[in-house]
């Protein structure tokens, strides 16, 4: 118990001062960020929960939460989402997990992750400041992101990813690299503590100018009770836009196939900050949908499928 106790204080200062440094640097570098579509949960499970998932997710989508728990995984899975965002805007997401064997084992992963701002008005200014609109143009985003993690032992599994960016905006195109990072440490067997950083890497550079990509921390515990029943989940998360906020959820089976889940953030710059959800499971294949409402903005309806591939 000792023992545990002191990996735990020294993982906590590890993660505390990496963020406590960071925030020093962006608070005093940071500018305006672009690719926010990075932000964007990918799956459904984990957005219905109040976005507040990187000490809990042990499955493909570990991708995007916390490469850490992509080590927990031990069959092939692949996952799709599709996310009917607000402003009409749509996000599609792809990814995979492999385990594998051999001098280096762990668990590699690959996603795709993009967003259709759809068509907007070309506007040519004329004399006198008047527009006039002489078709439409296209707006895009997205982002391939390759990685690896490991479950080193029954306490600790780490992971790193690679990440390439491109923001379209007509025919000018910007361009990045990021890195994500993270760890997972097992307190008990159903207490798990998890940290993760997104989008660590060099700025967007576009034709005449260049953009922070939106830099953010998690920390957080995920709990399982009544044998698995029920999880409760606490993130706080920082980001280089609007520094500390703080998410929590939970999810419940009420059968053995079909779980509720909920969740409340912080750090929503509007006045809905709930958010709600179901899963369903059948043999090798889940099913989750999320709702997350966005006031006069919208809406973001999340539909997302989890396959395994052996047992």
């Amino acid at each position: 118990m000792k023992r545990l106790f002191k990996n735990l204080i020294i993982i906590l200062s590890i993660v505390l001062l990496t963020v406590a440094a960071v925030e020093a640097r962006t608070n005093k570098y940071a500018g305006k960020n672009s690719a926010l579509f990075l932000d964007i949960p990918v799956d459904a499970r984990g957005a219905a929960m109040g976005e507040a998932s990187v000490a809990i997710t042990e499955d493909v989508s570990a991708l995007w939460w916390n490469p850490a728990g992509l080590g927990c995984v031990k069959t092939p899975q692949l996952l799709f989402m599709h996310n009917e965002y607000i402003q009409d805007l749509r996000q599609e997401y792809g990814a995979v997990a492999i385990p594998i064997k051999g001098k280096i084992p762990g668990v590699v992963g690959f996603s795709i992750n993009y967003l259709d701002y759809g068509k907007l008005d070309r506007i040519t200014i004329t004399s006198g400041n008047a527009g006039t609109t002489t078709g439409n143009f296209d707006m895009n985003a997205w982002a391939a992101t390759l990685a690896y993690s490991n479950r080193y032992n029954k306490d600790l599994s780490l992971g790193v990813s690679v990440k390439y960016i491109q923001d379209k905006l007509d025919t000018i195109k910007g361009t990045a690299w990021a890195v994500d990072g993270g760890l997972k440490y097992w307190v008990r067997s159903n207490l798990a503590l998890g940290y993760s950083f997104s989008n660590l890497g060099s700025k967007i550079k576009y034709e005449n100018e260049s953009s922070d990509l939106p830099l953010t921390h998690r920390i957080g515990l995920g709990w399982h009770a009544l044998n698995n029943k029920f999880t409760a989940v606490l993130d706080a998360v920082y980001t280089n836009r609007m520094g500390w906020s703080y998410n929590a959820g939970g999810e419940y089976w009420i059968i053995p196939k079909f779980a509720v889940r909920g969740g409340y953030l912080t750090g929503r710059d509007t006045k809905d900050k709930y958010t709600v959800g179901a899963g369903f499971v059948h043999k090798n294949i889940s099913l989750d949908y999320s709702y997350s409402p966005f006031s006069d903005f919208g809406s973001s309806h999340k539909a997302s499928i989890n396959i395994s591939f052996g047992n």
